[in-house]
């Protein structure tokens, strides 16, 4: 008998020590870095008056964020910006609250903090595992697919890569293809500094990342951070690409990627440790958004179609359900447009919201005119 109770007060200690064991090293990282991403918000006076500044990565999901960001500027009527060196002539008059800034552009952090200075504004990306943003880049885009095997046999010569680079700059994707688009190397360049002082200029430059991997946990911090619903989050994958993975050609990625995309791998691995930690206390959360994914899935559409994109680009998007409701016709609408439509539709919007700004300041402002040329 007492070596049965010898046998429970261990029991009992073990699982003290476990339990113990994931609060720090799962339960604190996750809470600390939740405080941490809530205290960029201290400097708002409200959440509504938040500017969104979003650098969208290519072949990361990120027109899949970007649909949820369209929602939201829809939802609270934000005024789209799709010029950042006009914006920051604008800001010299009049620092404007309450804007996004959500489309393809190489992120200059002198333009960008001009247009959404950093005392009013939320600076986020998204970032996915190098190896298969490569493959997926090669695969998609024409330009490159058309040439892979030359691509492929040449994409650790730096040089090459660059000299495709100054006449089309798609080719500056084959080699750390995330961090030149965040503006932190330069065409075909590899990252010649420490792992430390990258990974400290980033998180200078960004508030928010999320992983095209962890995305709906990613989702589940955002609807957090900015005080949103489960239905505001929910989204389809609009864009997905024609062409399926072989596996050769992630292994051939994943023999190379250290070579020609060392500053993508450092910042993604940093990224992936923490969100590995945070994902098992998302999983109740990420479960409940996995399931209102499905609910309108089901609900707004009738399956997959080919579609295209710049017109000759193929890519895999929904098929509208007819005969919606009008509330869920409009929301399953915008849940499925393909990108460039929605696009098209927010910049309308947006205009009128201009155009009301523009004749108040006018009136008020004799110089506005000037400042936008």
């Amino acid at each position: 008998m007492k070596n049965l109770y010898k046998i429970f007060l261990l029991v009992v200690w073990f699982a003290t020590l476990l339990n113990l064991y994931n609060y720090t090293h799962f339960v604190f990282p996750y809470c600390d870095y939740l405080e941490l991403l809530k205290s960029r918000f201290i400097k708002f006076n409200s959440i509504d008056d938040l500017n969104i500044y979003f650098v969208k990565t290519h072949k990361t999901a990120s027109s899949a964020l970007q649909n949820v960001l369209i929602r939201l500027a829809d939802k609270r009527k934000m005024r789209v910006v799709n010029n950042l060196e006009k914006e920051a002539k604008i800001v010299q008059s009049q620092n404007l609250k309450n804007k996004i800034f959500f489309i393809h552009g190489r992120h200059d952090k002198q333009v960008a903090e001009l247009a959404f200075p950093r005392n009013n504004s939320f600076y986020m990306t998204i970032l996915r595992n190098p190896v298969d943003q490569l493959v997926s880049s090669i695969n998609y885009f024409p330009s490159l697919k058309n040439a892979s095997e030359l691509l492929i046999n040449n994409i650790e010569n730096e040089t090459f890569v660059q000299e495709l680079g100054k006449d089309d700059r798609i080719y500056c994707l084959l080699r750390n293809s995330a961090s030149y688009e965040l503006g932190l190397v330069d065409c075909g360049e590899p990252y010649k500094g420490s792992k430390e002082n990258l990974i400290e200029r980033f998180k200078q430059d960004f508030d928010f990342v999320i992983l095209t991997e962890y995305f709906n946990e990613g989702l589940i911090l955002l609807k957090s951070l900015l005080n949103l619903s489960y239905r505001d989050i929910v989204c389809l994958s609009v864009n997905q690409g024609t062409k399926k993975k072989e596996t050769k050609d992630r292994q051939w990625a994943e023999s190379i990627i250290k070579k020609v995309s060392n500053a993508d791998v450092i910042l993604y691995n940093y990224y992936k440790k923490k969100y590995e930690k945070i994902a098992i206390w998302l999983k109740d959360e990420v479960n409940e958004l996995k399931k209102q994914i499905e609910l309108y899935e089901n609900k707004c559409t009738d399956g997959r179609e080919q579609k295209y994109a710049y017109k000759n680009v193929p890519f895999v998007g929904y098929t509208l359900k007819k005969n919606l409701t009008d509330d869920l016709n409009n929301y399953c609408w915008k849940l499925t447009i393909p990108e460039l439509d929605f696009l098209d539709y927010i910049n309308k919007k947006s205009d009128k919201i201009w155009n009301k700004f523009f004749s108040s300041i006018g009136k008020a402002t004799v110089n506005f005119n000037k400042t936008l040329t």
